[in-house]
């Protein structure tokens, strides 16, 4: 995951746990932080959501149609 500050990343590492425990997610994921400058690919999920965000907010599905093949969306309910 892409390193925040100290708080925000207590506050990832919570809700992995907490959607691991609840079975929203595996409990065979590794998770850690690093920074995008360090870590490149740390940029590929953020291109991602960027296209899928744009799809289901203003309904702009040119970027997330390429990807559509190799996208598996689940939408978790975070309230």
């Amino acid at each position: 995951m892409e390193s925040r500050t100290q708080s925000l990343n207590r506050q990832d590492m919570r809700a992995v746990n907490l959607f691991s425990v609840q079975g929203v997610i595996g409990t065979t994921p590794r998770v850690g932080h690093a920074k995008p400058l360090v870590e490149p690919l740390l940029w590929l999920p953020d291109i991602v959501a960027g296209a899928v965000s744009s799809a289901r907010g203003d309904g702009d599905d040119r970027y997330r149609a390429p990807l559509a093949p190799l996208l598996t969306e689940h939408t978790i309910d975070l309230a």
